[in-house]
Formats: C-alpha cells, structure tokens, sequence
C-alpha cells in the first residue's frame, strides 16, 4: 500500500523455473478515485516490450 501523495518503487521478482516470461502488467485501484486499470505493462515479444498508460496520479519515471 502506498500513502496517497508518497511515492512508490515497484520491482517485480519470481523464479520463473525455466520458463519464458511472458508479461508483467500493474495495475491502479483506488476505492476512492475515478482511476483504476493497468499503468504499466511489460512483454518481452513486443517492440517496444515496455508500455505506459495515461493515468491520474500515476507518474512513471
């Protein structure tokens, strides 16, 4: 949980067994806001493997 206003470091890490990757999405929810849905998603196959999407109060660096 992140503190409205605060900001926040997400690392995504798992023992995939020998097995190939085949996306990583984050996503928003907020009970409170209008926000909510997928801010971030990474897959390896697709040029570029890495997507942002527009969301209120997500601010990606």
């Amino acid at each position: 949980m992140v503190v409205m206003g605060q900001s926040a470091w997400l690392n995504c890490s798992y023992d995939l067994e020998n097995e190939e990757l085949y996306s990583i999405k984050w996503y928003h929810w907020n009970a409170d806001s209008e926000a909510k849905g997928e801010f971030y998603r990474w897959i390896p196959k697709d040029s570029p493997p890495g997507q942002m999407f527009q969301m209120e109060g997500i601010y990606l660096d």
